[in-house]
């Protein structure tokens, strides 16, 4: 453009945005993310190795503090274990075999009873 000005660089009214970066840092517990230092615009990921929690550390422009947010895994998503699995369907095996025996032997005794009066009255109508 100039040619007594090789490094003249235009002025951009519109500052383009600063793009959010992430680092992440595995940990073994919270204190450890406590303690890591924080710099503007930066997320901070941790993964907790031993309990599975993941922490999410970011510089809050407003109050100067470091937000930290806590993401852990539901109770619901772990995975059963064996024996607490088994004996789970065994008490669920044990309930449907009880009030089935229930039903069979609710049904043996009405079949005594109208055996019973069958004879009975068998025996009126003889007389």
């Amino acid at each position: 453009m100039y040619p007594y000005y090789p490094n003249y660089q235009r002025f951009n009214p519109y500052p383009q945005p600063v793009q959010p970066q992430f680092t992440t840092q595995p940990v073994s517990s919270f204190d450890e993310v406590k303690a890591y230092p924080v710099e503007p615009n930066v997320g901070y990921i941790f993964p907790d190795t031993g309990t599975g929690k993941i922490y999410f550390k970011q510089l809050n422009m407003n109050t100067g503090k470091s937000d930290i947010t806590v993401y852990a895994p539901l109770e619901s998503d772990k995975p059963e274990d064996f024996n607490s699995m088994v004996t789970r369907r065994l008490d669920s095996i044990e309930k449907k075999l009880g009030g089935l025996n229930e039903s069979i032997s609710g049904i043996s005794k009405h079949e005594k009873h109208d055996a019973e009066s069958d004879r009975s009255s068998s025996a009126e109508d003889a007389e």
